[in-house]
């Protein structure tokens, strides 16, 4: 009887333990706050590599983005996280990260090339409850977060 009570015990213990792990509150998801969707997001800078970190309704996780750092998502008027859905591509949503530092820092671009929310590459990508996906391509394009990007570059980017 003493055995199986404390097997019960442990039994309990783990999934306790477990579903700490699992908590929004566990590790570095922690200080997440801006939002995508159904998901929060953040992305991260880790030496050469952006990283994007979510929490959705379904599951975490983290995938590498292709521009280089500093990353950052466009932004909407309001300054959230800027999205548009596509009916040909299902259920989900669009985001756009902005990477990859300006290289033009004398010419046409200076005063872009300055702004930490700047940057020469953009990467698409898709939201759906079952996950997250970069898209494959990066385009070669200066762009803000805060109003650089316009409806048919998500378009483009995800056709």
């Amino acid at each position: 009887m003493e055995t199986q009570l404390g097997i019960v015990i442990l039994c309990l213990l783990f999934l306790f333990t477990r579903l700490g792990d699992c908590s929004e509150n566990s590790g570095e998801v922690a200080d997440i706050k801006q939002r995508a969707g159904q998901f929060k997001v953040a992305i991260t800078d880790t030496g050469n590599i952006c990283n994007l970190t979510y929490i959705g309704p379904l599951q975490k996780g983290a995938v590498p983005l292709l521009p280089s750092p500093p990353c950052r998502f466009v932004l909407d008027w309001q300054g959230q996280v800027k999205t548009y859905r596509y009916e040909d591509l299902g259920p989900g949503i669009v985001a756009v990260v902005i990477g990859t530092p300006i290289q033009d820092k004398e010419g046409a671009y200076k005063a872009l090339a300055q702004r930490n929310d700047c940057g020469a590459q953009i990467q698409g990508v898709v939201f759906r409850s079952d996950g997250v996906y970069p898209l494959p391509e990066v385009y070669d394009a200066v762009r803000c977060a805060d109003n650089g990007v316009d409806e048919k570059e998500f378009w483009s980017l995800t056709h």
